[in-house]
């Protein structure tokens, strides 16, 4: 299990000589203030092909993106859940730009709800050094001190849709 431990100042802006970590920017991630790395269903869309997600998803602007699903209780075509992100005024959101791309790329066998991996007492931007190390996190939560590292949820019969 990684550990870290740091003094209390390491939450306030760090000055580097090649750059400033603040706790709401961290290098590689992009972030949402006032939401958790938590996914709700807006509404699904069936039948539907990945395309049909898509552009529900685009006309709909709450979508954070979708998970297309083609399980055997699915009409033939599956079906496109599209996804919110749950706010929380005392969090912030961070999504990796390489883990979790944008544009919906295809990330299949996963369905696009996150689950917590790892708790730690970190800020913001240690949490993204750890969450870099772990293959399967894709984005973490800031709620205070608490840093919640996400993965996306297996599941066979789904490919999740990142917007």
């Amino acid at each position: 299990m990684l550990m870290w431990l740091f003094p209390a100042s390491l939450a306030m802006p760090i000055a580097t000589s090649n750059f400033t970590v603040f706790v709401a920017s961290v290098d590689g991630y992009r972030s949402v203030s006032g939401a958790d790395v938590k996914t709700t269903d807006i509404h699904s869309v069936k039948p539907a092909s990945a395309q049909t997600g898509q552009s529900a998803c685009n006309d709909d602007n709450t979508c954070w993106g979708f998970s297309h699903c083609q399980g055997p209780d699915d009409p033939p075509g599956g079906v496109a859940y599209l996804k919110s992100v749950v706010s929380n005024s005392g969090c912030t959101a961070y999504f990796s730009n390489t883990k979790a791309p944008t544009g919906y790329k295809a990330l299949s066998g996963d369905d696009f709800t996150y689950d917590d991996i790892h708790h730690y007492k970190l800020p913001a931007h240690l949490c993204g050094s750890s969450c870099d190390q772990g293959s399967d996190c894709v984005g973490f939560s800031v709620c205070g001190d608490d840093c919640y590292m996400k993965t996306l949820h297996g599941n066979g019969y789904c490919t999740a849709y990142i917007k």
